[in-house]
């Protein structure tokens, strides 16, 4: 819950056994769906690879170069998923500090 890392270029899910999720039209829309996914899927099986199978370029003029308003959609995102409103802030300001940390 702290942030998605999960992305969406690569990653896949059976809609066989828990059915299909759409993105929501909302800023990090993509972690949203993933929560939603996985809050469904429980204890499925999941895999990985260290192999990269995508490429993600970071573009400075990009939807989610305004890191305010990228935080405000992951607050959002999280009043909607987590009921505890301690746990949300702790997960907030989790979410700030990673964000911080990952520019040094």
């Amino acid at each position: 819950l702290r942030r998605n890392y999960i992305p969406n270029l690569t990653a896949m899910y059976d809609a066989d056994k828990i059915g299909k999720y759409y993105q929501n039209a909302i800023g990090h829309e993509d972690y949203d769906m993933w929560l939603r996914v996985l809050s469904k899927a429980g204890q499925a099986t999941s895999c990985n690879t260290q192999v990269a199978l995508g490429e993600y370029n970071d573009n400075v003029a990009g939807i989610s170069a305004n890191k305010f308003k990228a935080a405000m959609w992951h607050w959002h995102i999280l009043k909607c998923h987590i009921r505890n409103p301690i746990i949300r802030l702790i997960l907030f300001i989790n979410y700030i500090i990673l964000g911080i940390l990952s520019r040094l």
